[in-house]
């Protein structure tokens, strides 16, 4: 059993039915699941049933963070025993997305890759994670193209020690364990690699399905859309300060930052990152707070 959740925003909403209309051509979804769509500024006119009979719209009378409206989806879940998938509503989901991840045997954390980890240059676009839909409409062959190179060559899933929520599976077993995601973080950012730090401290893996591929459009209710940039500096100021408090600046700056310089200089941690133990490397740095 599967509970799906999405957020939509005023600054995002034109992304919101692009995300809709992909995934519920591209998700094969069995009898018992769910979508809930939260709209968390009454700002979303359209109606579930233009969609799906399986979308149900929750609509916040107060603006939440990102970490409170996965949590309310979580708590849906939870009285399920399901698993949560949650999704940005500024991806376009593609054939067969979800295939790799729900083949995953075992209780982990887990993401498809998108054109913010992997970037290509096909049909004369650039799939970057800039990219906007603009660049993307009348493009939809192209992508298909994109996905269908990337999946000859990429196979297996990939371990690592965080990653982002734009399109994340927390299995039951994982939340059951490692609770609701931290809300002290604000509007959002950094939530997503604070939970993925205590998930891997209580012994589950954090991994990427390769052969999963989505468009991802970024930041849409963020820093590309709904912020002045006044906003998204004080929102960063933020999240790093209440990350640097909970785990120390070292692992802020290997988390946050993608400074890698943290652990190659330490002999140690660089035998820890070969070996894949992520759980070492956090409570090394952790400590040394």
């Amino acid at each position: 059993m599967t509970v799906f959740g999405m957020v939509t925003t005023r600054s995002s909403w034109e992304y919101t039915s692009y995300a809709l209309k992909s995934f519920f051509r591209k998700t094969p979804l069995n009898e018992g699941e769910q979508v809930f769509l939260i709209d968390n500024d009454e700002s979303f006119e359209e109606d579930a049933s233009w969609f799906s009979p399986k979308l149900e719209i929750i609509k916040n009378r107060n603006p939440r963070s990102f970490a409170a409206n996965v949590n309310q989806v979580m708590e849906i879940a939870k009285k399920r025993s399901a698993d949560l998938f949650f999704l940005n509503n500024d991806v376009i989901f593609t054939d067969e997305w979800i295939t790799p991840i729900q083949q995953y045997e075992g209780s982990a954390i887990l993401s498809p890759l998108s054109n913010r980890e992997v970037q290509y240059e096909i049909g004369n676009v650039k799939w970057s994670n800039t990219l906007k839909l603009s660049e993307y409409l009348g493009k939809e062959a192209v992508l298909r193209e994109v996905v269908k190179h990337h999946k000859q060559k990429a196979q297996g899933w990939r371990s690592v020690i965080s990653l982002p929520f734009f399109c994340v599976k927390i299995p039951f077993d994982v939340y059951s364990a490692v609770g609701t995601l931290d809300e002290s973080y604000g509007r959002g950012g950094a939530e997503d690699n604070d939970y993925c730090l205590r998930a891997c401290l209580a012994g589950f893996e954090i991994k990427y399905a390769l052969s999963s591929y989505v468009l991802h459009f970024s930041g849409k209710s963020t820093w590309a859309g709904g912020e002045t940039p006044e906003e998204t500096a004080e929102r960063c100021e933020r999240f790093r300060a209440v990350f640097e408090e909970k785990w120390g600046p070292e692992l802020a700056k290997l988390i946050i930052d993608a400074d890698l310089s943290v652990i190659e200089k330490d002999p140690q941690l660089v035998e820890f990152a070969k070996a894949g133990d992520y759980k070492s490397i956090i409570t090394k740095l952790a400590g040394a707070k």
